[in-house]
C-alpha cells in the first residue's frame, strides 16, 4: 500500500502534527505500507525528520515574496502561507506523478479543509484526515480525532457524509511505542513533589518557557528540581540555555528521543 501524508511543521504550527504523523508513519510502515511525506518548507520546520526516520519527503515550495501575514489569508490559512488552491494544485502535482499511484492520502492540517480534500480524491484511492478542531467540513473516507470530548460521537455529524468512518476518542489515540514500554514501569506516587518537568512543545515560538522559569526565579521555588525540555526548532535556544546553567536546580535539556522516560522520572509536569 502506497500512502502519502500531508502536514506541515513551523514555527507558527509547532511540531506536533508532524510527529504525530511520524507515530501513524511508524505503525504503517511496520504493517508492510510504504509512507511518503509531502511538506512545506515554512520556516522553523522539521521536515528533515521525516527523512531521517527514512521516508521519501516531497518538500513543497515556501517563498519569501509570499508572506506569512499576507492580507489575503485569514484564520490557519496563514500557517500554509498560501492559498488552498495553490496548495492543492502542488499536492496534486505530487500524486499524479507519484509511480506507483496513491492508495491512502491522510491529511494533517488545520488550513485545509474539505474544499481542498475534494480536488485530491480523483487521484487516491482513500482519503483520512486527522482533526481535533471540529470547525469545517471534511470530503474524506476516514475521520480521527483521538482527543477526548464530552460530545466526542456528535462532533463531526454535521461536517461530514454519514459514509466516513469516524475514528473518535483515545482509544485511537497516536502513542509512540516508548510511551507504551514507559508507562508499565510506573510506580504508585504519593504526591510529594521533588522533581519537575517543564516542557512547551517542539517552537514554542511565544517562549512560554522564559515565562514560567522568571516566574518559578521570583518566586524563590528554588528547592524543586526543573527538567527543562525544548524542541530543536526554538528560537530562544540560548536564552533557556543561559537562565539554566546559572542555576544548579535546573537542567536543560534539547530535542530529547526519550520524553516517555522523563515523564515517568518527574512528579509534577507544567506544559503545553
Amino acid at each position: 500500500m502506497k500512502v502519502f501524508i500531508r502536514t506541515d511543521s513551523s514555527l507558527a504550527i509547532g511540531t506536533g502534527h508532524l510527529m504525530r504523523c511520524l507515530t501513524l508513519a511508524e505503525e504503517l510502515t511496520s504493517r508492510g505500507a510504504k509512507v511518503s511525506f509531502i511538506c512545506r518548507d515554512l520556516p522553523g520546520n522539521m521536515n528533515q525528520q521525516a527523512e531521517c526516520n527514512g521516508y521519501c519527503l516531497y518538500r513543497l515550495p515556501f517563498k519569501d515574496s509570499t508572506p506569512v501575514h499576507d492580507p489575503d489569508l485569514s484564520g490557519y490559512e496563514k500557517w500554509l502561507a498560501v492559498d488552498k488552491e495553490t496548495d492543492a494544485e502542488q499536492t496534486g502535482a505530487i500524486l499524479s506523478g507519484a509511480d506507483e499511484g496513491c492508495d491512502l492520502l491522510i491529511v494533517d492540517h488545520y488550513a485545509l479543509d474539505g474544499e481542498w480534500e475534494r480536488l485530491q480524491q480523483p487521484l487516491v484511492g482513500r482519503l483520512m484526515v486527522i482533526d481535533d478542531l471540529a470547525n469545517r467540513p471534511h470530503d474524506c473516507d476516514i475521520l480521527m480525532d483521538q482527543n477526548l470530548y464530552k460530545n466526542m460521537q456528535g462532533r463531526y455529524r454535521h461536517l461530514v457524509e454519514d459514509r466516513v468512518r469516524l475514528l473518535l476518542g483515545p482509544t485511537f489515540v497516536l502513542l509512540r511505542n516508548e510511551f507504551r514500554k514507559w508507562r508499565k514501569k510506573i510506580s504508585t506516587h504519593d504526591g510529594t513533589v521533588r522533581k519537575v518537568l517543564v516542557s512547551f512543545g517542539g517552537a514554542d515560538r511565544t517562549n512560554e518557557t522564559m515565562k514560567f522559569l522568571r516566574t518559578l526565579s521570583a518566586a524563590g521555588m528554588d528547592k524543586f528540581e526543573y527538567i527543562v525540555v525544548i524542541g530543536r526548532t526554538n528560537p530562544h535556544r540560548e536564552e533557556i540555555e543561559d537562565f539554566c546553567k546559572a542555576k544548579s536546580n535546573l537542567h536543560f535539556y534539547r530535542a530529547v528521543d526519550d520524553m516517555a522516560r522523563l515523564m515517568v522520572e518527574t512528579d509534577l509536569a507544567v506544559g503545553a
